[in-house]
């Protein structure tokens, strides 16, 4: 395993008591939905900069459309005007579940403890053993994905112009249960066939966004020309399905299409307003691409307090078999301190607890942050 895995060798995780108790007794771990973490914007920012970045754009991607549709321009003007970009990646993202496990650089972190782990624990985790557990659980037969990337934080004024992703889009870690790292693979394919490879180079949010664009449109000029499957009268969730189920599953030298589809995907979970760029976060994500429920894992769902409201929340569970070998360390929270009870006999206990789930070895301490709550 390489890459972003072995570049981020170590991440915290910061959870609420009841979270850890299911974690050791069931060695089981939950993955929320992206819709509904605890920051509300995380799932609508990639929406809004790519509707900006298509109204600055529009008269540049309308000679695009012309350019590339040639002696059916007229035809692929009425159906990109039809099924436009921002609407096909609107559709996408409401059709697509992402779920999260969100991880921080930071440890024993006063912010951290307040906003995620209050009263809880901090879970110090080998991100590559943890990854190459949680990827065991994967079927071969419902295609799905886990990907690791670190957060790239924005706010609404940037444009996609200026926006840097942390690394080459080539480098991110994308697997599935048949294949260990998604975009290597195709990149070594065309590389080794003598295909174009660029698009595997891109870190400008920008620059990557364009491509997206005309590999759509000329997605939409093929299915309509070579392959005759999409039509000017056909509904824009029509031609949404048409061409997503061709550029997922497409190979040979335009396999890359694929992966910039996935990575959109992967993007869509990665960006979160810069407000929390104290936070240094690093997010495991877990997605089926397909369009086809009967191939997802069922979601299950609890009640989230948030604000002051409660709310019922999607998640997923995955085995994590290992995770005992994968925790280098628990941190109490400064809170449990002040629990009514005496706090070296809850550490006991802990350990006790610990012990009877086969997570003996592992070292518990307390944080030694001091606190005013």
């Amino acid at each position: 395993m390489d890459k972003t895995v072995t570049k981020l060798r170590r991440g915290q995780h910061y959870t609420s008591v009841e979270s850890f108790f299911s974690i050791i007794s069931t060695s089981k771990i939950r993955l929320t939905r992206s819709e509904f973490l605890n920051d509300p914007t995380d799932t609508r920012i990639s929406n809004i900069f790519i509707s900006k970045f298509t109204k600055i754009h529009r008269h540049d991607i309308a000679k695009t459309v012309r350019q590339i549709g040639g002696s059916q321009s007229q035809a692929l003007e009425e159906i990109y005007q039809k099924a436009p970009i921002e609407k096909y990646l609107r559709f996408i993202l409401n059709h697509v579940n992402m779920y999260v496990m969100a991880l921080t650089r930071d440890s024993d972190s006063i912010p951290m403890w307040n906003y995620y782990g209050r009263g809880g624990m901090e879970l110090s985790l080998d991100i590559p053993g943890l990854v190459a557990d949680l990827s065991s659980s994967l079927d071969a037969k419902n295609k799905a994905y886990i990907g690791l990337t670190d957060v790239t934080y924005v706010n609404e004024q940037m444009d996609l112009s200026n926006m840097e992703l942390p690394q080459r889009l080539g480098n991110f870690f994308l697997r599935t249960a048949k294949h260990p790292d998604i975009f290597s693979r195709h990149e070594s394919f065309l590389k080794n066939n003598h295909f174009d490879t660029s698009v595997f180079d891109l870190t400008n949010v920008g620059q990557y966004t364009t491509y997206f664009i005309t590999s759509y449109i000329y997605s939409l000029r093929f299915l309509l020309v070579s392959a005759q499957t999409i039509k000017p009268e056909m509904t824009p969730e029509e031609i949404f399905r048409t061409v997503y189920n061709n550029d997922l599953y497409i190979k040979e030298k335009y396999a890359w299409k694929s992966d910039v589809l996935l990575f959109f995907l992967m993007l869509s979970a990665a960006l979160k307003n810069d407000s929390y760029q104290f936070e240094r976060e690093i997010r495991i994500v877990y997605f089926n691409p397909s369009l086809n429920p009967e191939h997802f894992i069922p979601s299950k769902y609890d009640v989230k307090m948030l604000q002051g409201q409660q709310y019922i929340r999607p998640y997923i569970e995955l085995p994590i078999p290992k995770i005992a070998q994968n925790i280098h360390q628990i941190t109490l929270s400064p809170q449990t301190e002040n629990l009514p009870i005496d706090h070296q006999a809850y550490l006991e206990v802990i350990k006790d607890f610990l012990r009877q789930n086969d997570f003996e070895k592992i070292q518990v301490n307390f944080s030694k942050r001091k606190i005013r709550w």
